[in-house]
């Protein structure tokens, strides 16, 4: 956020501009992570046994990220090509 105060003190940003698009920065890093987290628990609980594995197995959760699980198609934030 620091690097929008500087262009406004500059004079490039008008104060209205910086704090529409700290807003609009602000709800879309939240509108992401509350559909990966979404998705992750659903992938979570569509497959069970993926569940009981990460719980007790951490080299099972370290092999397979739940980031990773999180970004199939379906997610905010699909893998890219």
């Amino acid at each position: 956020m620091s690097d929008l105060v500087a262009p406004e003190a500059a004079g490039t940003l008008s104060a209205d501009e910086v704090t529409s698009t700290a807003f609009l920065t602000l709800i879309g890093g939240h509108e992401t992570t509350v559909g990966l987290i979404s998705t992750g628990a659903l992938a979570l609980l569509t497959h069970p046994e993926e569940a009981v594995k990460a719980r007790e197995d951490p080299q099972h959760r370290a092999a397979v990220p739940c980031s990773a699980a999180c970004r199939r198609p379906g997610s905010p934030c699909p893998k890219p090509s």
